[in-house]
């Protein structure tokens, strides 16, 4: 619940600042009240979004489009009873999401943060996307993997051990980012079915997918066995 008595409004009572006929036009009736109250959850949800995609300590474009069709389909769906207002809030919002990023629009599986998405292995099963677009966004790695050049060897640099400890000590993630993602993803988002398949890019796919508030980086690691990396 919304305390009026907690919002800063005491201007609005103050002569000394606001005119008699202002404060009137200011007053939020109890409709109004009511409405802001019905769109808490919405905005929390936007906010967690927000800080999902804002994380200091990692590349956030794997994160654009699962966040994206996550809005879309759990946090901004109509309900049932809900103000009319809310409803409406909620299509505007959606309706600017698909037209500006079109997450089940197969012309979208070209893009960097599609196949970034598909190549973080928080999001490699593309649950939150249509079938075709996952074929799709499959169709282009497996292309892009098939046509990249041969790797040149490189010598390998030696680091200094002061250089490598502060590497180490650098955290990777922030609290507030962790549990934003984790707030707006839900326990079951992770969770995949597992199929038979022979491919190092299949065997990525079949690999259980970490949490979503975990760093990628942490899950894959040179070191890491049973772990087919694309």
């Amino acid at each position: 619940m919304i305390a009026k008595d907690m919002l800063p409004i005491s201007f609005v009572e103050d002569r000394a600042f606001t005119k008699l006929s202002d404060a009137r036009t200011l007053e939020l009736t109890d409709n109004s009240w009511s409405v802001m109250e019905e769109l808490m959850p919405v905005l929390h949800s936007l906010k967690h979004a927000t800080t999902a995609l804002c994380g200091e300590s990692a590349v956030s474009i794997s994160m654009v489009y699962p966040v994206t069709a996550t809005l879309i389909s759990k946090h901004l769906k109509e309900n049932e009873g809900e103000s009319p207002k809310v409803s409406q809030f909620k299509r505007s919002v959606s309706a600017s999401l698909e037209r500006r990023l079109a997450p089940t629009d197969v012309c979208s599986a070209g893009k960097v943060a599609y196949i970034a998405s598909f190549l973080d292995p928080r999001h490699k099963h593309l649950r939150f996307t249509s079938d075709d677009v996952k074929v799709a966004v499959q169709a282009k790695v497996s292309d892009l993997l098939s046509s990249r050049p041969e790797p040149e060897l490189v010598e390998a640099v030696a680091v200094e051990p002061e250089e490598t400890e502060l590497r180490a000590k650098k955290p990777r993630s922030d609290a507030a980012s962790v549990s934003a993602i984790a707030a707006l993803f839900g326990e079951d988002y992770y969770k995949e079915d597992t199929t038979d398949i022979e491919s190092e890019l299949n065997r990525y796919c079949q690999d259980k997918c970490p949490p979503p508030q975990i760093d990628p980086m942490d899950w894959i690691k040179p070191d890491k066995k049973n772990c087919a990396k694309p």
